[in-house]
């Protein structure tokens, strides 16, 4: 079985609803009515059309967050670092808790 890519899936299942629509006539007097077939091929097509709007809304939502959290850890490693140089202009470069410090960032 080849594999499909979801547009293909979806054209599928579009072309199938729309051939069976227009042969109904002709699978009616076979003896099978379509009409429950077509109308859950129509259906099952707009719940996958509509979850796939949630898909796309859904990863421009994750965008939007590692930007933001991407965006706001910096500002917190900004804010670390200017405490860093607060404590070694009140304790001194030299001081061991400023010499720890420092080697955290390596």
């Amino acid at each position: 079985m080849a594999y499909l890519k979801e547009a293909q899936k979806r054209d599928f299942v579009n072309q199938m609803a729309i051939i069976t629509q227009e042969s109904f006539d002709l699978i009616t007097k076979h003896g099978f009515d379509p009409t429950s077939r077509i109308n859950t091929l129509k259906e099952t097509l707009k719940e996958a059309r509509d979850a796939e709007g949630e898909q796309i809304d859904a990863a421009a939502r994750l965008k939007d967050a590692t930007r933001k959290s991407q965006e706001k850890l910096s500002i917190a490693y900004k804010e670390a670092s200017k405490t860093v140089e607060l404590l070694a202009g009140l304790l001194g470069k030299d001081h061991p808790l400023i010499q720890q410090i420092r080697k955290m960032r390596k």
